[in-house]
């Protein structure tokens, strides 16, 4: 699920079969990726632990505010690591095998909203949900979809990921504005496998 090809960006489902036979496709252009837009856990779209609210000593996620010119980039994809106590930052620190670098909370979360707000429930995913449950992933997932979605799926496509990359930005920066995060982290190169 979600391999990286050439780069972290786009990411496949990729399945290999005992006949020898490989199924690959972009994972947006999937029912299962698709599924994965709409279909969050009731907690997500509730999070008691987004924003300033975390409890845990250290987080860690995708870096999507990770560009070329970071001495930390790296194009199959960068993990932050988010230290919240000390006893988080005296883990990483004692941890072999990991490169941190220094970043700011900003720039980490550039691009990713979900560290520092709750998931927001699709207008899909009740119809989804329904369909789903009566018959089944392929079936929900192509008769769930508004012309919205459908649209937003097509640039998905058509658009190169660095554009996307680059919209996606302009678009967090301005979320950032109205409610600006504010926290400790690191970033973890994240190793190819």
């Amino acid at each position: 699920m979600r391999q990286k090809k050439d780069a972290w960006l786009p990411s496949y489902l990729h399945a290999r079969f005992q006949n020898g036979q490989i199924f690959e496709k972009r994972f947006h252009d999937t029912e299962y990726g698709y599924a994965f837009r709409v279909l969050g856990r009731p907690s997500c779209y509730h999070c008691q632990f987004k924003g300033n609210h975390r409890t845990a000593d250290i987080m860690i996620g995708d870096f999507w505010g990770a560009e070329k010119g970071d001495s930390f980039w790296n194009d199959k994809g960068v993990s932050v690591i988010f230290a919240h106590t000390e006893k988080g930052k005296k883990f990483l620190e004692k941890t072999p095998g990991i490169r941190l670098y220094p970043t700011d909370f900003e720039k980490a979360v550039a691009n990713n909203q979900m560290v520092i707000r709750a998931r927001k429930v699709s207008p899909e995913r009740e119809k989804f949900e329904k369909l789903f449950a009566e018959k089944g992933l392929i079936y929900a997932a192509r008769r769930s979809k508004s012309l919205k979605t459908r649209m937003e799926l097509f640039a998905i496509r058509v658009i190169p990921p660095q554009i996307r990359t680059f919209l996606r930005k302009g678009y967090c920066q301005i979320k950032n504005k109205i409610s600006p995060p504010d926290s400790n982290s690191h970033a973890a190169e994240k190793k190819a496998s």
